[in-house]
């Protein structure tokens, strides 16, 4: 469906990324987890499901009263009749959840916060994602300094900047791929036609004396 298009849009220099990208078969967007299996009823058969690794009780609070058999202990419930420290909430979540810590969990939750952010920001096209282009370049984060329109637009842009003289535009699509690139520009207006570019979302990277502004520009017929 193309949700995640705009994803692929960003060159991101994290290690969350790198970790994801070690493991995700290439699908941007993916953070897959691989967690370990446990044999809890010792049948030989590892346990297929595991509850949400971010998952964090209290383990005090949920093995003692009130709370350790709150709704466990009624009449047909698993609990009826067994002793709280035989039985209880703890027990019972731990059962998916064997080495459940708040360390564990603050840890995936870290992890996964620190992936979605950028990706988040990049699709909402909020002026700070300029530093999820590159780490090489100078980056300039006034998005005011360029105008492109239409925007979104099906055939030609027109790419205009206040007051300073642009030197290039590169048109990246939102697979990484550099599509054009015009130098020596050396003008504070350039006029972009689309030719043959698909419908979708392209990065236009303008660069000037003092450095780089991306801006994202939508082709549709």
């Amino acid at each position: 469906l193309g949700n995640n298009d705009i994803l692929r849009a960003g060159i991101y220099n994290d290690p969350y990324t790198d970790r994801a990208n070690e493991i995700n078969g290439g699908n941007e967007g993916l953070f897959p987890f691989h967690r370990p299996t446990w044999d809890l009823d010792m049948d030989g058969t590892p346990e297929t499901d595991e509850s949400s690794p971010w998952d964090w009780w209290d383990p005090v609070v949920w093995s003692t009263a009130p709370l350790g058999q709150a709704t466990l202990d009624g009449m047909g419930e698993p609990c009826e009749g067994i002793p709280m420290e035989f039985c209880n909430w703890d027990i019972i979540s731990r059962a998916n959840n064997p080495d459940m810590t708040f360390e564990k969990a603050d840890a995936y939750i870290d992890t996964i916060m620190n992936y979605f952010a950028p990706r988040a920001c990049l699709a909402l096209n909020l002026p700070e994602c300029a530093q999820l282009f590159s780490n090489t370049e100078d980056l300039i984060d006034d998005s005011s300094l360029v105008s492109i329109s239409p925007n979104p637009a099906s055939d030609q842009v027109i790419v205009k900047s206040e007051g300073e003289n642009i030197l290039k535009l590169e048109v990246v699509d939102i697979e990484g791929r550099l599509v054009f690139s015009q130098k020596e520009i050396n003008a504070e207006y350039y006029e972009f036609q689309r030719k043959d570019l698909k419908d979708g979302i392209y990065l236009f990277k303008t660069y000037f004396e003092k450095g780089v502004l991306t801006k994202k520009v939508i082709f549709q017929n």
